[in-house]
């Protein structure tokens, strides 16, 4: 892995930190960010971010010019996000149903994070496309959110959401490295590999 990837990545690992909830040292800060539309073929459009007593909360979207079914069918094969996210070793299906996956998360070295147990809900319709998950599947304290890809003109927009017990949220200096360091390179990732199923 080249030298400039592997900082991003371990960046990517600061953000995983934030969004597992593994401390108690701060809160998330509250308020909305909001980008001007750039030239390649995708952004992050915005980020807000939320605290309440109990829960803290972060809302993702990031806009590109690849169609709704397109985007979709590569966020929603999550056996495969192991081959174009580098924290990620493995990614295995433990069991399932007709909509919903348990999947067991090997996270890569050096990255800080320890495997994890993830349950999966996806539900794909005309009109829908929706991805519920929760992180170890036996804790309901711990975090839990949603995917969803929805179709606007000349392309789709990617919805992320994450709900974190309040008092393991990061500090807000931890979570502006995840949020505005790590994600774009992370949704470039993710914007390369659509282009490649064309």
């Amino acid at each position: 892995m080249h030298s400039c990837q592997r900082s991003r990545y371990l960046l990517l690992a600061v953000c995983l930190f934030v969004a597992s909830g593994s401390t108690e040292s701060g809160h998330a800060e509250q308020g909305k960010a909001v980008w001007a539309k750039p030239s390649e073929g995708f952004y992050v459009e915005s980020i807000e971010q939320k605290r309440t007593e109990t829960i803290s909360w972060i809302r993702i979207q990031v806009v590109a010019d690849t169609g709704p079914r397109e985007t979709w069918a590569v966020l929603q094969n999550v056996q495969d996000w192991a081959e174009f996210l580098d924290i990620f070793s493995r990614v295995t299906p433990v069991e399932s149903t007709d909509t919903m996956t348990r999947y067991w998360i090997s996270v890569s070295a050096p990255w800080p994070v320890p495997d994890f147990d993830s349950l999966v809900w996806i539900a794909t319709l005309p009109d829908l496309r929706v991805m519920l998950w929760r992180k170890d599947k036996d804790k309901l304290t711990r975090n839990h959110g949603k995917i969803a890809v929805t179709e606007i003109p000349g392309g789709s927009r990617v919805i992320y959401e994450i709900h974190s017990p309040a008092k393991r949220a990061f500090p807000p200096w931890v979570v502006r490295i995840g949020l505005y360091m790590v994600l774009p390179g992370v949704a470039r990732d993710f914007y390369d590999r659509i282009q490649q199923q064309d």
